[in-house]
């Protein structure tokens, strides 16, 4: 069974943050309709390419700063009838956008309520999640030193702390 995860802000889900967790119906218009479609990440079971996913999402920012994302089943958008459509992300990391990226398609308020509501049904199984400042730090860094992201892609204060650690590593990005 494949895992999929939704970038998602923390006040929404996450109880510690920004005053707590939002309504059903609020999370449902911030995160899962857009008439652009749902941008998501496939995530094999054993999580190996989680990392370098919320490297390819931090990899898109102008500041670094926590990654907080959802990881729930596949199963819960089969068992609503929601087809994962297979299509091309937009962060500087190719591999990650062809191989692991997919939309969403979600035509109604309603729709997207009832994908809000079946996660948050699921409780621990779907629970949020946030990669800190420092691990995203480390991710960006460990995925320009192995080519699957260009230095030069990355936004300029990123950039500027990525070639920073790379440095202080003694190590130079892959090129």
């Amino acid at each position: 069974m494949s895992l999929v995860l939704r970038k998602v802000r923390g006040d929404d889900w996450l109880p510690d943050v920004g005053g707590g967790r939002r309504s059903d119906d609020d999370v449902a218009a911030g995160h899962f309709q857009d008439p652009a479609g749902v941008s998501l990440w496939t995530i094999d079971p054993s999580e190996t390419n989680l990392e370098r996913v919320i490297a390819a999402i931090a990899a898109c920012r102008d500041f670094l700063k926590p990654v907080e994302y959802l990881v729930f089943p596949e199963t819960i958008l089969a068992e609503l009838g929601i087809p994962l459509v297979v299509s091309e992300g937009d962060t500087p990391d190719a591999y990650a956008n062809s191989t692991w990226h997919r939309h969403l398609a979600i035509d109604s308020q309603a729709e997207a309520l009832r994908v809000v509501r079946a996660i948050r049904t699921r409780g621990a199984e779907c629970e949020p999640r946030r990669c800190p400042k420092p691990t995203v730090k480390m991710l960006l860094v460990q995925s320009v030193q192995s080519g699957h992201i260009q230095l030069e892609s990355l936004k300029d204060e990123v950039r500027t702390i990525v070639a920073k650690t790379i440095a202080q590593l003694g190590q130079a990005p892959h090129s």
